[in-house]
Order: C-alpha cells, then sequence, then structure tokens
C-alpha cells in the first residue's frame, strides 16, 4: 500500500508510483515505478529480475506523486 502516501496524479512524471490491477476500491494487484515515455519499472520474482516494460502491459493503471509536487 506504498501508494496511501502519494496524491494521486494524471500528469506522472518519472519515480512517481503506478498501480495495476484494480482488485476493488483503492486496492491494486501491482505496485511499479514510472519511468517516463509510458514505461515502468516492476520488481516481479527473483527469478524474472526487475523489469522494465510498458505500462500498457497491465491494466487500470493509476499514478501518485511521492514528491509534494
Amino acid at each position: 500500500e506504498q501508494w496511501r502516501v502519494g496524491v494521486r496524479t494524471e500528469d506522472p512524471q518519472p519515480g512517481d508510483l503506478v498501480v495495476q490491477n484494480p482488485q476493488g476500491p483503492d486496492s491494486w494487484g501491482h505496485v511499479g515505478i514510472y519511468a517516463g515515455g509510458g514505461m515502468m519499472w516492476s520488481a516481479l520474482n527473483p527469478a524474472a529480475g526487475t523489469l522494465l516494460h510498458p505500462v500498457s502491459w497491465n491494466h487500470g493503471a493509476a499514478y501518485f506523486d511521492l514528491s509534494g509536487r
């Protein structure tokens, strides 16, 4: 629930959190870091490691700014 410390934004910047795979109101199945240009970083599992991939790979994305902008 890392996103709870941020402010939801429609103008994501690199470093903002990306939440995806909604599982109900204010509940998401995945959290990643926005890299910019429609890409995000996800830490998957020890075998797959960390992956840079398009945000569009998963549905229901929302963005949270942690910087206080």
